[in-house]
């Protein structure tokens, strides 16, 4: 199988590069023919699958987390070529919903053993994602994070921004309209639109979202004051806000955000817009390689 293999260097704490000869060593193994492609700057590995889909590649593999993956998802999407994952990254939120393992080896049996299924992705404002789009609070925290911060403490360094941005991130009254017909406008400090059930660390935030079922799931935290935003949060990461009615929760095909004043929008991890935001999900874009003991719809666990 003729493969075109995706590196992001830094990604994980620079993982990938030191990993890189084992990785081909073990891609060889299961009879791929490997072409690295090593990325330097944003945007490279958008354009690396996007080349690698027109050449007739077989697949592209990405080695890194889910911020060079999301690049290359914008690159395959509405291709037949299949995307293949080895998690190197900080979250590896995407493996973890495809029940990819960890570890090289394991990813790499997947890819050899696992069978390609077709996914849903969202797009917003023009760009594909895989997980989720949150608008607000958590793309400030995510604005605020320094690479070379989040390459030194990795998952520790979000948590360092969410204290920062606690008790000084500004609410903005959001005006929500699901699929043209159902529309709401209340201050909310987040809106999260998943794809998948878990956010970073396992933390289930849309609870009930499947990556092919052809909706989003859409998680509103309405701003009822700031210790209630704590307990939301608290509840939330003991999954247990939609039981307690903390957050409104809805399912889309079609989500338009407006807000008042302006705020960051994140994709897959990174900052990508800002608000006025247009979502929609495309049903099953993009064509991935997953465990075949892996149902179809998987719910993260």
């Amino acid at each position: 199988m003729r493969a075109r293999l995706i590196v992001n260097p830094v990604a994980g704490q620079g993982r990938p590069r030191r990993n890189l000869t084992t990785l081909r060593h073990c891609l060889r193994d299961y009879g791929f023919r490997v072409e690295t492609f090593v990325t330097h700057r944003p945007g490279e590995a958008t354009i690396a699958a996007r080349e690698a889909a027109q050449l007739g590649y077989d697949c592209v593999i990405v080695g890194a987390g889910d911020g060079t993956i999301n690049e290359a998802v914008n690159g395959l999407a509405g291709t037949d070529v299949p995307l293949g994952v080895v998690p190197m990254g900080t979250g590896n939120v995407l493996a973890h919903n495809l029940g990819v393992p960890l570890s090289i080896e394991g990813a790499c049996e997947v890819l050899a053993r696992g069978t390609v299924r077709s996914v849903d992705l969202g797009r917003a404002n023009g760009r594909y994602f895989v997980l989720m789009a949150g608008v607000g609070f958590d793309a400030q925290v995510v604005q605020e994070v320094h690479p070379q911060l989040k390459n030194l403490l990795r998952g520790f360094a979000y948590v360092l921004s969410t204290l920062n941005n606690v008790f000084r991130y500004q609410t903005s009254r959001m005006r929500i309209t699901l699929d043209s017909k159902h529309e709401m406008s209340l201050p909310a400090w987040l809106v999260m639109v998943g794809n998948v059930a878990s956010y970073a660390w396992n933390i289930k935030v849309t609870s009930f979202a499947r990556i092919d079922d052809g909706y989003l799931d859409v998680c509103i935290f309405p701003h009822r004051g700031r210790l209630v935003g704590v307990r939301q949060a608290i509840r939330t990461l003991m999954e247990q806000h939609i039981e307690y009615r903390e957050v409104e929760y809805h399912r889309a095909r079609h989500i338009h955000i407006v807000s008042t004043p302006p705020v960051p929008v994140q994709m897959d991890g990174d900052v990508l817009t800002v608000t006025p935001v247009d979502i929609q999900v495309v049903h099953k874009a993009l064509n991935v390689i997953m465990p075949k003991e892996v149902g179809s719809a998987r719910r993260a666990t």
